[in-house]
């Protein structure tokens, strides 16, 4: 089954727009992935004032959420969430099934907005980004204060050992491939997202896009670009303070105050963040 051919459909009304779903509790990031998301079949605050009647199909398809790619490109209407909570994505021409975890929601910031909600489609490694947030999280919060107090000698040589052996049995050394992973990705994916913005703004001003349409993406492509760009100097930062621990620890053992064994394993670590660092 196909939707009618009900191109997107941009309200007068220019209401800001926000996601879903929660702030990043770190930096108020305005992301999350559509795991939460209601079923979106209809958006019922659309016929809260209307008379009970029968919708004719066109009418439906107006007020299904609109689904665009990462570009800002239109893909089609979300007609169903099926049974395995993939969300079915229709147009004039096909039909695809994506899952929740690939989706940032947005929703009108109207009390009352017979606007449905808007989602827009991530790439595949997309999905990973929850996860790889949570890794990350780990080394900032355990392993790389650890490094610190070593480096700074305000931890002994036996405890530190135990507990660098702990917390690395939960960051293994795919965590760390996964960071050079996520970084390119996340390069990319900005590049590309910015030059959507720009391609964006010359449509706007050529006249080929109306203030609604340029709002709604703007909106969407920009707040993406925020987290995206928040998440890399995450990344950045983990990898710039290791480096400078790389640093601290090898003049310690230079100077005699370290031993070598116990430098080797904290080393092992920094070096690996390291060679990401080099490699870009």
């Amino acid at each position: 089954m196909t939707i009618p051919s009900v191109e997107p459909g941009f309200s007068s009304k220019s209401s800001k727009l926000r996601p879903m779903f929660s702030r990043c509790p770190k930096c108020g990031a305005i992301f999350t992935i559509g795991t939460r998301m209601l079923n979106p079949m209809v958006s019922e605050l659309a016929f809260i004032h209307t008379e009970p009647h029968e919708l004719s199909l066109e009418d439906l398809a107006k007020h299904l959420p609109m689904a665009f790619s990462d570009n800002g490109t239109y893909i089609g209407k979300v007609l169903q969430v099926n049974e395995d909570g993939s969300l079915k994505i229709a147009n004039p021409r096909t039909e695809e099934s994506f899952p929740p975890s690939r989706f940032v929601c947005f929703l009108s910031g109207a009390a009352e907005s017979a606007e449905p909600a808007t989602l827009l489609l991530m790439p595949i490694w997309f999905e990973e980004v929850p996860r790889f947030a949570d890794q990350l999280g780990y080394y900032e919060s355990k392993i790389r204060p650890l490094l610190a107090m070593l480096a700074n000698r305000r931890i002994s040589e036996a405890p530190f050992l135990a507990l660098l052996r702990r917390y690395m049995q939960n960051f293994p050394q795919t965590s760390l491939r996964k960071i050079q992973f996520m970084r390119e990705e996340l390069e990319a994916e900005l590049a590309k997202i910015k030059v959507a913005l720009e391609a964006l703004e010359a449509r706007r001003a050529l006249g080929e896009s109306s203030d609604e349409e340029y709002l709604l993406k703007q909106s969407m492509l920009s707040q993406i670009v925020a987290y995206l760009e928040f998440l890399l100097g995450q990344i950045d930062g983990a990898l710039k303070g290791t480096q400078l621990l790389s640093k601290q620890i090898n003049e310690l053992v230079k100077n005699g105050s370290l031993s070598t064994a116990i430098a080797s394993e904290a080393l092992a670590v920094t070096s690996a963040f390291s060679r990401i660092g080099e490699r870009t």
